[in-house]
């Protein structure tokens, strides 16, 4: 309980589908110029990294009347204006027009790997779209994760490799000058971890024999990744299958080379304390690690090029779980003194004096629990030298998992702590599925989460992207208030939508995948005539698309305010702003019962090419415009959130699900097609960790694991294309 209350605001650390293609013409054509770097937005977004880092997301109530009267339709689907048409582009089983009939939307399995293709072939085939919130919320993950990776490609990872340049060489001076002394080991064993660190990053450094014999082993360890074991540096376990790349870091030789850098230094502890068979144990020589590594940061001068890497990282994923170089720098002058012969060190009284002082820092809002069958597990009061981050929903999950009643938890754990009323009832009515062993104190924590959660004000959800991101996602956690569309008041649309929201904090999770902390519960073209007028529709999801358009407003204003705006970037945000715009008058003229103009759904028919556009302008961003590769045009996506019991939690997004919904235009209804987001959760052996590419070939193989059971609700297996 007391340890959770760390998730307020931390006090500011320093160094002080594979197989889906669009069938129009129009389609194909804007996709190869959007990869060939022709499209008409260009090169607009080239200078995002600078805005990302200059953002948060501003959440926003946003009071909306809605006036639109209930309806419904039968199975035979008499009651829609353009259900004949329909019918002849796509086939509806039985089973569908149910749903239909009593849901008024249903989902199906697509297949397309990216969400906007569908827009293309509905263009084509002239029937009605419509575009769901989803389409913007894989915008915003697109725009996230490029922007981090042209942040680690193009200043991170020449930061990364200074600072270890720099800290090894120090590293070497400091243990030359402790040979002889009783800091000789402890100064040896930092050198072997800064070496280590050399040898990630692709520069293998000379050193003594023992210290090379140390970094072999741990090599031997990383290569192998069969999970924990012991490590040949520190005096405890190591969960080495976190070594494996994965996310976007699998993507070039640099951004794979820079996550396992990163990750032994996010993940790797300097614990002052060990747990042997029950027992914590003061581990002298660790301290004596941590006090050195310290002392060696200020010696350096690389203290800058580590706090420019935690400021920006800090910003993606918040502040580090553990403590710091900074802090832990702090600590130690308040006990050895301002810069203090390194003999000091030695001495047992004001070692213990340091521990006591360190034990009243801040603590680590997530605490892994792991219990080694060597016996040799890390204590909770340790350094880290560029600790993972102290994301919220790892908190929840680390207090909503047990090793023995309740191993794994679930993403439902989270969305039902951000709010979900409809997660809470799927969790509490299937108790066989998500609380086998019944373990009677779970919904005692989760209530207690939940109503922690609750308290939390407005400006701390915008402490950071990640934070801002999960705040992102609570309009599609509530309740669709009276006098919106019928096809959006039923239980079913809720269960899609929370559906949606996994999807999306899937892709947070994958982005972050190398910088938040994991919970653990381990044991162990043309026409030749002009088409028809066809009318589209736009999901009118008010306070999502307000929420975003603010973003949007203080990024080109904090730009501004910092003397960065400049016109690129100026114009960038006015085209977006638009889009939002359009999406928010849109949904406000359809809530209202109001008409669009006739230009309005020529916009939506052909709303391909814009997201299209938007989608490959950031990635050819993050890919230095170079030309993009088939993987970078597959959404499917992977990420392991938990591990327990030689095992990782795994959620995933897989290719786009289509939406076929009946939804009220100008006084009529119309049968509309969209695209939505996939959501997976399973499990897998932790030394084999996935790779998108692995995923994505799970996929395409047919070897994707069942979705969740709860959402036969509006989920139907087959598919609505018509054979060719």
């Amino acid at each position: 309980m007391e340890r959770f209350s760390a998730l307020k605001p931390l006090a500011s650390e320093s160094s002080g589908g594979p197989t889906g293609r669009p069938n129009s013409a129009k389609g194909i054509a804007l996709e190869r110029r959007a990869i060939s770097g022709t499209s008409p937005v260009g090169a607009t977004l080239k200078r995002i990294a600078h805005v990302i880092f200059l953002t948060l997301v501003v959440g926003t109530s946003v009071a909306q009347t809605a006036a639109n009267k209930p309806y419904k339709v039968t199975a035979s689907l008499k009651e829609v204006a353009n259900a004949k048409t329909f019918v002849e582009g796509y086939s509806l089983t039985d089973g569908q027009r149910a749903l239909l009939a009593k849901n008024l939307f249903f989902t199906y399995p697509l297949g397309d790997a990216e969400m906007f293709w569908v827009y293309g072939r509905n263009d084509y085939k002239n029937l009605s779209s419509i575009v769901t919130a989803d389409n913007v919320l894989q915008i915003y993950h697109v725009f996230f994760e490029s922007t981090l990776r042209i942040a680690e490609q193009t200043a991170l990872n020449k930061e990364l490799l200074g600072l270890t340049s720099s800290m090894l060489s120090q590293a070497a001076k400091t243990y030359q000058d402790c040979k002889g002394t009783p800091l000789e080991s402890a100064a040896l064993k930092n050198l072997a971890y800064f070496g280590l660190a050399s040898s990630l990053s692709g520069k293998p450094a000379k050193m003594p024999a023992v210290a090379k014999a140390m970094v072999d082993q741990e090599l031997a360890l990383i290569k192998a990744h069969q999970g924990f074991a012991k490590s040949a540096i520190f005096p405890y376990e190591i969960d080495y299958s976190q070594f494996i790349p994965r996310g976007h870091y699998t993507k070039t030789p640099l951004l794979t080379r820079y996550f396992l850098t990163m990750m032994l230094y996010g993940l790797v502890p300097f614990s002052v304390e060990k747990t042997v068979n029950g027992k914590t144990v003061l581990i002298k020589e660790q301290l004596q690690q941590s006090l050195l590594l310290a002392r060696d940061l200020e010696l350096s001068k690389a203290k800058t090029r580590w706090q420019r890497i935690y400021d920006v990282t800090a910003l993606f994923a918040g502040k580090s779980n553990n403590l710091t170089p900074g802090e832990w720098a702090t600590a130690c002058a308040k006990v050895f003194g301002a810069k203090p012969p390194v003999k000091a060190y030695s001495e047992d009284a004001k070692l213990r004096a340091f521990v006591n002082l360190a034990r009243g820092m801040r603590q680590p809002p997530i605490v892994p629990v792991h219990r080694s069958r060597t016996g040799a597990v890390a204590g909770d009061l340790q350094l880290r030298f560029m600790g993972q981050r102290a994301i919220p929903d790892s908190a929840m999950l680390q207090r909503l998992s047990e090793p023995d009643m309740r191993p794994f938890p679930t993403g439902l754990d989270v969305m039902a702590v951000l709010g979900s009323a409809r997660a809470r009832q799927i969790l509490d009515g299937n108790p066989k599925e998500f609380n086998a062993k019944g373990w009677r104190e779970y919904g005692s924590q989760r209530k207690t989460l939940e109503a922690q959660f609750a308290a939390i004000k407005a400006v701390e959800w915008r402490r950071d992207l990640y934070w801002s991101w999960l705040d992102t996602l609570k309009p599609y956690l509530a309740t669709v208030p009276s006098g919106y569309p019928s096809f959006m008041r039923s239980q079913a649309w809720t269960d899609r939508c929370l559906y949606s929201a996994l999807a999306s904090w899937a892709e947070l999770r994958h982005d972050t995948i190398l910088y938040g902390e994991q919970s653990v519960a381990e044991m162990g073209g043309g026409e030749d005539e002009p088409p028809p007028f066809v009318k589209g529709y736009v999901e009118p999801n008010v306070a999502f698309y307000k929420r975003l358009k603010e973003f949007v407003i203080q990024t080109r204003d904090g730009l501004k305010s910092r003397g960065f705006l400049t016109k690129p970037i100026k114009d960038d945000a006015t085209a977006f702003l638009g889009l939002l715009d359009f999406f928010l008058r849109v949904s406000q003229t359809e809530l209202r019962n109001g008409k669009l103009a006739k230009k309005d759904h020529e916009r939506i028919r052909h709303i391909e090419g814009e997201l299209e556009n938007l989608n490959y302008d950031l990635l050819r961003t993050a890919a230095g415009y170079q030309q993009l590769s088939q993987d970078d045009l597959n959404m499917a996506l992977v990420a392991d959130i938990h591990t327990a019991y030689g095992q990782a939690l795994t959620v995933a997004v897989g290719s786009a699900d289509g939406l076929v919904a009946v939804v009220p235009i100008e006084g009529k209804l119309y049968l509309a097609h969209g695209s939505s987001l996939s959501f997976y959760e399973f499990k897998v052996p932790v030394s084999g960790r996935l790779t998108d590419k692995q995923w994505q070939t799970m996929l395409e193989s047919g070897e994707a694991p069942e979705r969740p059971f709860w959402i036969k609700s509006f989920f139907s297996k087959d598919t609505i294309e018509k054979e060719d």
